[in-house]
């Protein structure tokens, strides 16, 4: 189905639009939501239901915003239809945020999945995505945003990401926010708090505390050695004629 115009899609289309969706996501994973009369996303036909029954069925609060909720709309729509009036039409930060929120979406049917994910904006453009694949890639360090910070260098071909904002499901860890500073990503947009993560149980608490304590206090052993040896290197970087801090 092909849509010329945003405003020519009334509301009964859009309740249709949001069942259709969803359809696959919550049917891969064993939810049986909205299920098919035929086979096939397009082949087949999905119950409509309403905005306020999708608002319960994906755990949305009552009180988001309608821009919110047609944001997450649209940005789903720019994933399974083809629609004229979206090519090149700029997209609203909540539209970025959207397609973080998918993308952290999308692997959770998979073991020791975590909904974290990222998107790097940069002009108008996505250049990098990711979502947490610490498990999946044997890599304590592989965050949504780690993730997505790496994708946009490579596509970028450089470690400055000036210019770029950030759009993560979640406030960063210290590890991530230290990641955004060495990159010089120049605005960051979040959704959850590291107080929301603390009330269904996932911490960071005990890493900020660790982190805050003086070295030596901390419970990580950590002893100084060889510092006359590794200050003949910085020097000797120092002097290199491509010496960059």
């Amino acid at each position: 189905m092909r849509v010329q115009n945003w405003t020519q899609i009334d509301k009964a289309a859009l309740e249709s639009f949001w069942s259709l969706s969803f359809a696959a996501n919550c049917e891969s994973e064993g939810r049986g939501f909205w299920k098919p009369q035929g086979t096939g996303i397009f082949n087949g036909a999905y119950r409509p239901v309403s905005l306020d029954s999708c608002q319960d069925r994906l755990a949305l609060p009552k009180s988001i915003k309608a821009s919110e909720l047609k944001a997450l709309i649209r940005a789903r729509l720019r994933l399974l239809l083809e629609i004229d009036s979206f090519r090149g039409a700029p997209m609203s930060p909540e539209e970025f945020m959207a397609r973080a929120i998918g993308i952290g979406r999308e692997g959770l049917h998979e073991k020791h999945a975590r909904p974290f994910a990222a998107v790097l904006v940069k002009e108008g453009q996505i250049v990098g995505e990711g979502r947490s694949q610490q498990n999946a890639l044997n890599d304590p360090t592989a965050h949504g945003e780690i993730v997505a910070i790496r994708d946009a260098c490579r596509r970028l071909g450089t470690t400055d990401l000036s210019g770029c904002e950030l759009y993560t499901t979640c406030e960063p860890c210290l590890m991530c926010a230290s990641a955004i500073w060495w990159a010089k990503i120049s605005k960051m947009y979040y959704a959850h708090t590291q107080e929301d993560c603390e009330q269904i149980g996932f911490s960071t608490k005990g890493l900020v505390d660790e982190v805050t304590r003086p070295l030596g206090s901390r419970k990580l052993p950590a002893k100084r050695i060889c510092a006359a040896e590794a200050n003949m290197l910085f020097r000797e970087w120092a002097a290199s004629p491509h010496f960059k801090p």
